[in-house]
């Protein structure tokens, strides 16, 4: 990550729900629109099935973020509809990055999803990410950058520790007890898409930050298990509050 980006990413405020999600990324548009913010989220708790078994795992939503579409350009002052291919479920950088399969079944979508707008890929829940057609319509003339909002989720799978491997960024932290003496916490990163597509003029779009940019300054910068702090943290009484689990 350059310092460049450093710098974007720490400037970046914390902000709650998709209303000012949305205010603070595109803003009134008089000057560039902002590529990502932090969120405050609640923690749920449930089943994650990462490779062939389930683990108890808490998720939380930790930033939002804009990923680029599509660049269009209208010579004339002409009203035009543009068909993109729209992201749904995962993130499309999430499934290259992580060398097995993860999923979420669809009670995630009905518990944690509330307020930010996230799209499911399947009837079933979270099981990878699909594209369906949308038309935008844009008025030229100029050139417009199409951008979808993503929400980038922290996860901490319970026991899941000797499956840091499989992920490109990790964290884990022993974490025993009496009935589990060996026991050690994955913590990993997945984004899930919204239905959120907004086209910017050139002039006020702002270049999108990568997957691998947030993976650093969320995980393995911004967040310290020892001390379940940092620019994010993990509610572990989820556990017990009902309406938390999926």
């Amino acid at each position: 990550m350059s310092d460049k980006t450093k710098r974007i990413i720490a400037g970046f405020e914390h902000v709650e729900g998709s209303y000012e999600i949305e205010n603070y990324l595109f803003g009134d548009q008089i000057d560039s629109v902002t590529p990502g913010c932090w969120i405050y989220g609640d923690t749920v708790y449930g089943d994650m099935r990462i490779g062939f078994e389930n683990w108890g795992t808490y998720s939380v939503p930790v930033m939002a973020y804009l990923v680029h579409m599509n660049t269009v350009r209208l010579p004339t002052k002409v009203k035009h509809q543009q068909e993109i291919a729209v992201v749904n479920g995962y993130s499309s950088s999430v499934t290259t990055s992580i060398e097995t399969n993860i999923s979420l079944g669809t009670g995630f979508i009905a518990v944690a999803g509330g307020g930010l707008k996230i799209t499911d890929s399947s009837t079933e829940g979270i099981h990878g990410s699909t594209t369906r057609s949308q038309k935008i319509e844009m008025e030229g003339p100029g050139t417009f950058n199409i951008y979808q909002v993503h929400i980038a989720y922290a996860h901490c799978a319970t026991s899941a520790g000797p499956l840091a491997h499989l992920f490109k960024y990790a964290k884990t932290f022993a974490r025993p007890s009496a009935r589990q003496p060996d026991r050690e916490d994955l913590y990993f990163m997945t984004s899930i898409a919204t239905s959120t597509i907004v086209p910017v003029a050139s002039k006020n779009s702002a270049a999108p930050l990568s997957w691998d940019d947030i993976q650093e300054a969320a995980l393995m910068e911004g967040y310290d298990a020892e001390i379940n702090g940092g620019m994010w943290s993990i509610d572990y009484s989820a556990f017990d509050t009902p309406g938390s689990h999926y």
